[in-house]
């Protein structure tokens, strides 16, 4: 009989195995915890990615809204007697900023957020992607 094992104060198969199996699982158990470890490590990355994209998002959204408001609000409103100074077309600036201006930067806003969250998107979907890489790759091994 092999004392591989603890022997089993009763001395049967079942125990004996039961043994076996726990003495298997604690060598491995460090080489376990490596592995978890990095894929603990991958999975805060892809976190990371994530929360970095959103933050990034809301704060391209600030901006334009910000744009938005500029023209939507102030220049339409409230900086109208200054821009009536200047005639654009024959028209006041004033007027056609409220009238036509307001929409035209508003379609530009719209073409920006959408240029600018495709290459957002692209960036941090590889960031993710690599991250969840590294966790697979570290799965396989």
């Amino acid at each position: 009989m092999s004392q591989a094992y603890i022997p089993c104060p009763v001395g049967c198969a079942v125990h004996r195995s039961i043994q076996n199996i726990a003495k298997v699982c604690l060598n491995c158990y460090a080489s376990y915890k490596s592995v978890m470890n990095v894929t603990d490590q991958s999975e805060s990355a892809v976190l990371a990615a994530k929360k970095a994209y959103w933050n990034a998002n809301i704060s391209l959204v600030l901006v334009l809204l910000g744009i938005w408001f500029l023209f939507g609000c102030v220049l339409s409103i409230f900086a109208v007697d200054k821009l009536n100074q200047i005639h654009m077309g024959g028209f006041p600036l004033g007027f056609w900023m409220a009238q036509q201006g307001t929409t035209v930067a508003f379609i530009f806003v719209i073409l920006a957020y959408v240029l600018i969250m495709k290459r957002l998107d692209t960036r941090y979907l590889e960031q993710c992607r690599k991250g969840k890489e590294a966790s697979s790759a570290t799965d396989h091994s």
